[in-house]
């Protein structure tokens, strides 16, 4: 399974590119890197677990934390954390 988001956001006149992403079965997390002019200048990384069972609901809340980690990793690019 795979979801993941890619924003834009434009910090003073800094653009960056932010990709987050469910890496899947095989590699458990959720993972967000931040890129300026190809080069990526932050990563975050968030184990996750996966159950055998995969239901509706595991899969709507995993889609839930990879846009809450997404959005947190753009909030703060924007306040300048």
């Amino acid at each position: 399974m795979l979801f993941g988001h890619n924003s834009n956001v434009k910090v003073g006149e800094t653009v960056y590119h932010v990709q987050t992403e469910d890496r899947g079965t095989s590699h458990a997390v959720i993972d967000t890197m931040v890129y300026h002019s190809g080069r990526v200048l932050h990563r975050r990384e968030t184990a996750i677990r996966i159950c055998f069972r995969w239901d509706g609901a595991r899969e709507q809340a995993l889609k839930e934390r990879v846009s809450t980690q997404h959005q947190a990793v753009l909030d703060e690019l924007r306040s300048g954390v």
